[in-house]
């Protein structure tokens, strides 16, 4: 199994540490994707929808714990597993930083387009409640 881990690494040009910066990044940009997609996908079904600043969303918050974690990765890997930096560990590093919060966006606008009468419909409720709540008082 080994042996084919290496050749399909040399197909590619990767050496053993590059493969690990190059599959922990990819991890990292398919969660942000798939968190992107889940994101209006519970917006659709999650009920009425109270009107928020996108920085106070559960999504921004869980794009920031990923940049997060990829610095805290890059420091932890070149600190103290590798002590050096090359400049293709560089590339990734910095491609998955920037690529990251746009594939959450990404993501979150394809299945925003896909529900939008469901997530229309949702904040539409959640003005009724508002409004029923007013009238009450």
């Amino acid at each position: 199994m080994f042996d084919l881990l290496n050749d399909l690494l040399s197909l590619f040009g990767f050496n053993k540490h590059q493969f690990i910066i190059a599959s922990f990044c990819l991890v990292v940009l398919l969660g942000n994707f798939l968190g992107g997609l889940l994101r209006s996908i519970s917006l659709a079904y999650g009920g009425p929808i109270r009107p928020r600043k996108a920085t106070d969303s559960m999504a921004f918050r869980m794009v920031l714990a990923s940049e997060l974690t990829v610095a805290i990765f890059a420091l932890w890997y070149h600190g103290i597993l590798v002590s050096s930096i090359s400049v293709s560990h560089l590339v990734y590093w910095v491609f998955t930083l920037m690529t990251a919060p746009v594939l959450a966006f990404i993501g979150s606008q394809v299945t925003h387009m896909i529900f939008s009468s469901r997530i229309q419909a949702n904040k539409a409720a959640y003005q009724r409640w508002v409004n029923a709540q007013r009238a009450k008082r």
